[in-house]
């Protein structure tokens, strides 16, 4: 059954024209004092249900980026899997044309994926990326309400826009389906949490399911050498005045130099 929904959660051309600019970090995430992640995932509201989990990719990575983790794909679907009846995962993410790296990442951890592809448009002001999948994300989820005979849908997202727009669709559909929320705090629209007409639930990413963000590689990590044959280069000064004060300095010191006795 997975399979058969997974394969009927593809791509939707009809809502090309409608690619909103490149996502941006959330204001929220960008400043003001950072809200911790908590220890563990509280996963518990969604035991024994079928759930299909339906996360907007590129939001759930831009709101880690400022607590310098990243979020396991692997581990929210094994923790998932491991509490609810039955899962169908399905992650929308945008990417340049040709670019498949994220995706063949995401597949190779258990989900099914629809990439929207990135634009580059001219305006009147200059060019313009386009690099946004809530209309496709919206599409799939009231295809899924209708198609799909699961209890619940988990939305992997803080867009509060968004997440209301599906919310609404899949009450009006199903009234007696359950509706979550799975962000990070801090970045997260507080239109999850007070509208509960909406939302069953609004879970917080827990720091169980991210792994620390890598460093940078240093010069001998990228070279391949060890330390002591990284060099770092010398800074040479060429100019008129430095060179006259050098030459000044040795006439000085030769002048004071004793002459042998005799």
């Amino acid at each position: 059954m997975n399979q058969r929904i997974s394969k009927n959660l593809g791509c939707s051309a009809a809502h090309e024209h409608l690619r909103a600019p490149v996502s941006q970090p959330p204001k929220r995430c960008q400043s003001g004092r950072l809200q911790p992640l908590p220890a563990a995932t509280d996963f518990s509201v969604i035991t024994g249900l079928r759930v299909l989990v339906l996360v907007d990719e590129d939001n759930l990575r831009i709101s880690m980026q400022r607590h310098r983790r990243k979020l396991s794909y692997r581990r929210l679907l094994d923790r998932v899997r491991s509490v609810a009846g039955e899962v169908v995962p399905l992650a929308v993410l945008t990417a340049p044309p040709n670019s498949t790296q994220r995706e063949r990442y995401l597949q190779t951890r258990g989900w099914s994926t629809l990439t929207v592809p990135q634009e580059t448009i001219r305006t009147k002001a200059g060019t313009r990326k386009l690099a946004n999948a809530d209309m496709d994300i919206c599409f799939e989820a009231g295809r899924a309400a209708l198609q799909w005979s699961g209890d619940a849908i988990l939305i992997g997202s803080g867009d509060g826009d968004l997440s209301i727009a599906i919310a609404r669709g899949v009450k009006r559909a199903h009234p007696t389906k359950k509706v979550y929320t799975l962000s990070v705090p801090g970045c997260a629209s507080r239109r999850l949490r007070d509208r509960r007409d909406l939302f069953d639930a609004s879970l917080n990413i827990g720091l169980d399911l991210t792994r620390p963000k890598p460093a940078l590689p240093n010069a001998s990590q990228r070279f391949g050498l060890p330390p002591s044959r990284v060099r770092v280069p010398r800074i040479r000064i060429h100019s008129t005045f430095a060179q006259q004060l050098a030459k000044r300095k040795f006439e000085d010191e030769s002048t004071t130099i004793p002459s042998p006795v005799s």
